[in-house]
């Protein structure tokens, strides 16, 4: 199976069902991705492709990352230190300007897992065939408050796909 950029406009709860599925697959798969949570929960072996040629990875995508970083350092800084500052500085910058962008999203996805918690209370109790026997209000007020969450969980998880992919668009930039 060949899964290209499989993770693009997944929602958090469909990223995570994805991994569980690739975990459980039993033939072979080839991810291309840059999604690296999904590369850490699901690769035995990373194959980068780079230079015209293919080569496996024999580092982990820390040591990877950092050794993409200091080549781009060094070829655009010509490798002086004032140069170097700069790319730091330059850098620190990116994060600086993104980290509002990433907040939003953490804030989401925690909004998001409060809200489920919320609606699965709710579900346990509307399961109980005591509540049907008890007050009709009680159990109308189950309702609505099983519908609020349910769009306030809708409403979040579209604002953190815009966020995502908003995020994804800067970091290409």
């Amino acid at each position: 199976m060949i899964l290209d950029e499989p993770t693009n406009h997944l929602d958090i709860d469909s990223r995570d069902a994805l991994v569980h599925a690739l975990n459980d697959y039993e033939g072979a798969v080839l991810i291309i991705s840059h999604d690296r949570h999904l590369i850490e929960a699901t690769c035995d072996t990373l194959w980068i492709a780079e230079g015209g040629t293919i080569k496996e990875l024999d580092e982990d995508l820390d040591s990877y990352q950092r050794s993409i970083t200091s080549n781009k350092e060094g070829k655009s800084g010509g490798g002086g230190t004032g140069a170097r500052k700069l790319s730091k500085q330059e850098a620190a910058a990116r994060r600086a300007e993104l980290a509002p962008l990433k907040t939003s999203i953490k804030d989401a996805e925690t909004k998001i897992s409060r809200l489920k918690v919320e609606i699965e209370k709710i579900e346990a109790q509307l399961a109980d065939p005591k509540v049907y026997n008890g007050p009709a209000d009680r159990l109308i007020a189950l309702g609505k408050d099983k519908a609020r969450f349910g769009a306030d969980l809708e409403t979040t998880e579209e604002q953190w796909l815009a966020l995502s992919a908003e995020l994804e668009e800067a970091e290409r930039a």
